[in-house]
C-alpha cells in the first residue's frame, strides 16, 4: 500500500532554490554581454529548467487523486500557469510595439504574441525562436505535459503515470531515430520530456517505498549537487537532459525524503518557494530593466553589486506578481469549482 502522501514543504524551498539558480544564470549572462565580468559563468546553474521539469513530474503524481476529474485539473494547471504569463507577455510585448528602439530584442509582430499566448513554439527560417517572454519555451514544456497527463488520467496514480511516461519515452525514441527536420516536431521528441517522466517516477517510489528510501535522501542530494559540480569543473558531452537531468533527478528525489524543521527560517522560505514560479517569470522584466537604467547609461558597472541589485529586485518584484495575480485567480477557480461541487451533490 502506499504511504500517506509526503508533505512538499522541502520541494518548495527547492522550487526556490532552482528559480535562484536561473535568475543567477540569467543575470550573469546580462552581465557578460554589457562587458562586465567580475563574476564568471557557472554552466551548472542552467540547471534549475531541468530541476523544474523534474518537479513538475514528480508533484503532478504527488498530488493525483483517484476522486479528481480532469477538467479540473486541467483548469487548476491553466489557472497556475496562465494568467501571470498571458499578463507578462502582453506587458513586454504592448511596450516592444509602443517603443520598438527600446525594446529590439522582442518580436513586436501580434503573431509572435499569439504564438506565446498558445504555449506553441514559433518558427523563424527553420528554427524554434524564443517566445516574447523568452523564459517561456519552459512552459510550452509544461502546458505539453499538462495536457498529456490530463489525457492520460486512470484510477490511479501507477496507471496514469504509466500511461503518461510510456507516450513520453515513445515520442523521445522516435525523435532519436527518425530525427525529424521541422523543429516543432523535434521540440516535441526532445529527450528534456524524459526529465518528466523521471519525476513522476521519483514521487511513484516516494508514494509506495518513502520509509524505506527516507534513510538515503541527504545521500541522493548531496550526489546530485556532486554531479552538478562535477559538470562545471569537468564538463561532459551529452544532451542536457542527461547531464543535468539525472542530477537533477537525484536533488529532487533527495529533498523529497527531507524532513524540514519547523521554525521562522523554514517558514520564510517556503513562502520564498510559493512566489517562486512569479520570480521565474518576472525576473527577465527586472533584469532587463536595471541593465537599462544602470549599466547602459553608465551609472554603475561594478559585476557584484549589480549583481546583488538585480536579484534583490527580482525577488522583490515575485511577490506582488504572486499576491496580486496568482493568488486571485486560483482563489476565484476554487470557488467556481467547490459551486460547481455544491451544484451537482443537490441535482444528483
Amino acid at each position: 500500500m502506499p504511504t500517506a502522501p509526503l508533505r512538499i514543504d522541502a520541494l518548495q524551498i527547492l522550487r526556490f532554490i532552482a528559480a535562484g539558480l536561473i535568475v543567477l544564470h540569467h543575470t550573469i549572462s546580462i552581465l557578460h554581454s554589457r562587458n562586465i565580468d567580475g563574476i564568471p559563468r557557472i554552466p551548472g546553474l542552467i540547471a534549475g529548467v531541468d530541476i523544474f521539469f523534474v518537479l513538475s513530474g514528480f508533484i503532478m503524481v504527488h498530488a493525483f487523486s483517484p476522486n479528481g476529474r480532469r477538467s479540473a485539473f486541467m483548469l487548476k494547471r491553466i489557472f497556475r500557469i496562465v494568467p501571470l504569463y498571458w499578463l507578462l507577455t502582453t506587458l513586454l510585448w504592448g511596450m516592444a510595439v509602443a517603443a520598438p528602439q527600446r525594446f529590439n530584442t522582442v518580436d513586436a509582430d501580434p503573431s509572435a504574441w499569439l504564438m506565446a499566448l498558445s504555449f506553441l513554439p514559433q518558427t523563424l527560417s527553420g528554427r524554434i525562436v524564443e517566445p516574447v517572454l523568452h523564459v517561456g519555451w519552459t512552459l510550452n514544456y509544461e502546458m505539453a505535459f499538462y495536457t498529456l497527463f490530463a489525457a492520460c488520467f486512470a484510477g490511479t496514480a501507477s496507471r496514469t503515470a504509466g500511461r503518461c511516461a510510456g507516450v513520453l519515452v515513445g515520442l523521445v525514441i522516435a525523435g532519436q531515430i527518425f530525427d525529424p527536420a521541422d523543429p516543432v516536431i523535434a521540440f516535441y521528441t526532445s529527450p528534456l520530456l524524459l526529465e518528466f517522466a523521471a519525476g513522476m517516477g521519483a514521487a511513484l517510489l516516494c508514494r509506495h517505498r518513502a520509509e524505506h528510501l527516507r534513510p538515503g535522501g541527504p545521500w541522493l542530494l548531496a550526489a546530485g549537487i556532486l554531479l552538478l559540480v562535477l559538470q562545471g569543473i569537468w564538463p561532459v558531452g551529452g544532451h542536457r537532459a542527461l547531464i543535468y537531468g539525472v542530477p537533477g533527478l537525484g536533488i529532487v528525489l533527495g529533498t523529497a525524503l527531507l524532513h524540514v524543521p519547523h521554525g521562522w527560517c523554514s517558514r520564510a522560505a517556503i513562502r520564498l518557494g510559493d512566489a517562486s514560479y512569479a520570480l521565474y517569470l518576472v525576473h527577465p522584466l527586472v533584469l532587463a530593466t536595471v541593465a537599462k537604467l544602470l549599466i547602459d547609461t553608465g551609472h554603475l558597472r561594478q559585476a557584484l553589486p549589480l549583481a546583488l541589485i538585480m536579484m534583490t529586485l527580482s525577488v522583490l518584484a515575485a511577490f506582488p506578481c504572486r499576491h496580486l495575480v496568482e493568488r486571485p485567480a486560483q482563489a476565484w477557480l476554487q470557488r467556481r469549482l467547490n459551486h460547481r461541487d455544491r451544484v451537482q451533490s443537490r441535482t444528483s
